[in-house]
């Protein structure tokens, strides 16, 4: 039965639509409207009673939802009528995928009108479901909702070394760390989400007894979507590339869109690294070199690395997903490099060397001869003798050095071997065999 005041009608065929407790809506609410048309064809409504809108200037019908089937829905329709249910006019279809969502539909175009009930219509042939609580309709709209991972950590760790087997804590969360157990549907605390760094399960870890664990609470048999995130606080400033290398092993899961490694410089938009779990075996594996620095995230200072699982089913039981032994590396500098352009006979080229120590002296040099080696104290030069050295460069504070040497002319086509070293580093850099245009 419909609650007081609202009406409910329908084809016939079914009863239509149910004030029911738990059943699908247990993120609902232990009472909820709720439609399916297991029995056939259905085409029915729930409608509001009248409402007068005169003194409002903007007007909003919003209400959670949640939606089983999708692709046997024909419609959800949001409808207006102004004659108490002798005509309706639609005004919305929503086409929510399956999940939980808000429904918010503008019912601007009938602010100041008196006597608007809203209904809430259904349509569909075999299997579509569709669970509605916590309607509301007024003039301000629904709250926007909670941030994806409202629990940040509140410290920071070098990023570049960083090294976590989860063993030191004794299961209690570190400052650097954001434990996130949240309801999927909502992104609300859910108290049998389950985001654990003591290896809680006893499954086993990789290594010692601490892992990261996430998925549904073990115990738990209230088998419904969470949404898990375990959030370190790095910081990657003067590192020149980051890579990830983690174990993992995945009991299960389906892909979901907050699946992976993500990283963030704002803790509100999150870049995918890896992911999603599902390419996983259900043993202990490698993950290797999953590029953190490149996911589109600015990671040259604070930063945060997201580990994400969002599923069903309990940890170790056809769901869930455990990382251990997480290490970011940074290569380092790349090795000092040698360019030269404009090697033109008659005009001047321009010789630049990178990646060198700042402020550190820098040496080149070039044979019309060949390419050597020759033996010196600091390694092979890559020139043959004789051999002529250009005046000394000063490496900027990037580690950038340049200059310019006329290149005569009359030399077209001749070969010319070109090699550099830094010298505060005694670092040679690549060796170039060039020919003069």
């Amino acid at each position: 039965m419909p609650p007081a005041g609202w009406t409910e009608g329908n084809n016939g065929v079914t009863l239509g639509w149910e004030i029911e407790a738990a059943g699908l809506g247990v993120l609902l609410g232990s009472d909820h409207a709720f439609h399916d048309d297991f029995t056939g064809a259905n085409d029915n409504y729930l409608m509001s009673p009248a409402m007068d809108f005169t003194g409002a200037a903007a007007v909003y019908a919003y209400c959670d939802q949640g939606v089983t089937y999708a692709s046997w829905r024909d419609h959800h329709y949001v409808d207006i009528s102004l004659d108490g249910g002798l005509t309706f006019i639609n005004v919305a279809d929503d086409l929510a995928a399956d999940g939980y969502s808000v429904l918010n539909v503008d019912l601007g175009a009938y602010a100041g009108t008196n006597g608007v009930n809203v209904s809430y219509h259904y349509t569909g042939d075999f299997a579509s479901e569709w669970e509605l609580d916590n309607l509301v309709v007024d003039d301000i709209g629904p709250p926007p909702p909670p941030p994806a991972w409202p629990n940040l950590p509140s410290a920071f760790m070098p990023a570049g070394g960083y090294a976590d087997d989860f063993e030191s804590y004794g299961g209690v969360v570190p400052a650097h760390f954001g434990v996130n157990e949240l309801a999927a549907a909502t992104g609300l605390p859910d108290p049998e989400a389950y985001c654990d760094i003591a290896g809680s399960s006893g499954l086993g870890a990789y290594s010692g007894t601490a892992c990261l664990e996430m998925g549904l609470d073990p115990l738990s048999n209230n088998y419904h979507d969470v949404r898990n995130g375990l959030i370190i606080g790095l910081n990657g400033a003067g590192a020149y590339g980051l890579n990830l290398d983690f174990q993992a092993i995945d009991h299960g899961e389906e892909t979901d869109i907050w699946d992976g490694v993500w990283v963030s410089d704002d803790g509100l938009t999150w870049h995918q690294a890896y992911g999603p779990w599902t390419s996983l075996l259900s043993s202990w594996q490698a993950v290797t070199a999953v590029n953190l620095d490149g996911a589109g995230a600015n990671t040259n200072g604070d930063f945060y690395l997201l580990f994400a699982q969002d599923d069903n089913f309990p940890y170790g039981y056809l769901d869930g997903l455990g990382a251990d032994d997480l290490m970011v590396t940074d290569p380092g500098p790349p090795a000092p490099t040698l360019a030269v352009t404009g090697l033109v006979a008659g005009g001047s080229a321009s010789i630049d060397v990178t990646y060198c120590t700042p402020g550190g002296k820098v040496r080149v040099g070039y044979s019309l001869v060949g390419g050597g080696p020759t033996s010196t104290p600091f390694g092979d030069l890559l020139l043959s003798p004789p051999y002529k050295e250009l005046p000394f460069m000063t490496a900027d504070p990037a580690g950038s050095a340049s200059t310019s040497a006329t290149v005569p002319a009359g030399t077209t086509g001749v070969a010319v071997w070109v090699h550099a070293i830094d010298m505060a580093s005694t670092t040679f850099t690549n060796g170039l065999a060039e020919v003069i245009g």
